[in-house]
């Protein structure tokens, strides 16, 4: 193996390390801000991490809404779930706890069906009568 090769081979390995490693911390933020219901941080983070040509996914999406629904902010948060399912992605269960949380704690009984609505629209299968 030639000393060129193997430096070139090193190179790509730390480049994909250092990928995973961002990718990681970008998962950590966005998971931050959502729990801190910090929705315009989460956004920020979002719209950074794909500026940087990673492509964010459902846990991402899950982190944006969840900060979302801690500020009581439906409407933002049906709004990032259809934009996550306009973009290929499939919500997952925990993006569906998190609405059917929401919805169980809403003070009005129209917020709670709003946001099962919006599951439903995205292809959760909910009987709502």
């Amino acid at each position: 193996m030639e000393v060129g090769n193997a430096f070139d081979s090193q190179s790509q390995v730390l480049n994909i390390v250092d990928a995973k490693l961002l990718n990681y911390a970008f998962h950590l933020l966005m998971d931050s801000y959502g729990k801190g219901g910090d929705p315009n941080q989460a956004e920020a983070v979002l719209n950074v991490m794909q500026e940087a040509g990673f492509n964010p996914g459902p846990l991402q999406y899950t982190g944006v809404v969840n900060a979302y629904l801690k500020n009581n902010d439906y409407g933002q948060a049906i709004e990032k779930l259809l934009s996550m399912k306009n973009e290929g992605y499939e919500p997952n269960y925990m993006l569906w706890t998190s609405l059917v949380g929401a919805a169980s704690h809403c003070e009005e009984i129209g917020d709670a069906i709003t946001l099962l609505r919006a599951l439903a629209d995205v292809g959760f299968s909910i009987p709502l009568r």
